[in-house]
């Protein structure tokens, strides 16, 4: 049987390590009604340079409307990713 293009392979749950729930501070964030309100979170977060804050940011917003706006979702997938590749590496991902 051949696998569809975005299907992730299975794995046995029995020989996954499973780990705590994630928890800590580092994961809160304050209650927010707009995304704009949680895009504003990471734009204060001094410790990340301001590049890399607007760059995840939008990357955050291409994720928080995933399947909504368009139904090709996988377009704003791959436009979140290339945000996230420009946030760690400074330059745009290669055009295939």
């Amino acid at each position: 049987m051949e696998k569809e293009k975005n299907e992730l392979p299975k794995v046995d749950s029995d020989s996954v390590e499973h780990s705590a729930p994630v928890q800590g501070c580092h994961y809160d964030f304050k209650p927010v009604k707009e995304t704009i309100e949680l895009i504003e979170q990471i734009m204060q977060r001094e410790s990340i340079p301001p590049m890399a804050r607007y760059c995840i940011a939008t990357a955050l917003k291409y994720i928080l409307r995933l399947g909504v706006k368009s139904s090709k979702w996988e377009e704003d997938a791959a436009k979140a990713e290339n945000y996230l590749h420009r946030a760690i590496t400074g330059g745009w991902m290669a055009k295939n």
